[in-house]
């Protein structure tokens, strides 16, 4: 489907294309280890975290979001946002209204001297396994689809692309083309329907 708009003139031509994973929450969450040791907590209250303002933190904290931080010998490694409501996915200009019993997981960090140790899709397994346990249905993660690393942990971690959007923004001129979806899932985007 493709759905198009237009917003006053701008000076810039962009394009993205995101793939749109989901996991299962009925399904068997694997199981990942590390390659280091991590311990891995949810937060609903601010802290600082390595790449981050910590007024954006202390926002979506606000707002209702979770983090989930994992963290080697006390210190933050990485850190993972989850919305159950909706988000802003800015690589699209578009908003997504996750629906009931959904939740997604968005803005996932792993500081440089930490990455290739599977602490992402560890992360990610972790936060899936928080919302299993409170029933929620589905986990939804966005990637671009040039990010072959971030793709690669999203799937060790047991996700499967569902659908893809190709996003265009001429000079203020936007299209989103929504490719159909392969699985049920509730949450859309407001440009979608």
């Amino acid at each position: 489907m493709i759905r198009k708009s237009f917003s006053n003139l701008q000076r810039k031509v962009s394009l993205e294309s995101l793939k749109l994973y989901s996991f299962n929450l009925r399904d068997k969450i694997p199981d990942i280890t590390p390659k280091v040791t991590i311990d891995v907590m949810d937060y609903t209250r601010p802290l600082k975290l390595e790449n981050l303002k910590r007024e954006t933190v202390e926002e979506r904290t606000l707002y209702g979001d979770q983090i989930f931080v994992a963290c080697h010998k006390s210190k933050p490694v990485a850190y993972l946002f989850v919305a159950t409501t909706r988000n802003r996915v800015c690589e699209i200009d578009d908003t997504l209204l996750i629906g009931s019993n959904e939740v997604y997981l968005y803005d996932a960090f792993t500081s440089a001297d930490y990455r290739g140790n599977r602490i992402f899709p560890a992360l990610i397994s972790n936060a899936a396994s928080f919302f299993k346990e409170r029933s929620y249905s589905y986990a939804l993660i966005f990637v671009t689809s040039s990010n072959i690393n971030s793709i690669r942990g999203v799937k060790r971690a047991g996700f499967s692309c569902y659908q893809s959007i190709h996003f265009y923004n001429f000079f203020g001129f936007k299209i989103w083309n929504y490719t159909a979806r392969s699985r049920y899932v509730q949450s859309r985007f407001s440009n979608e329907d």
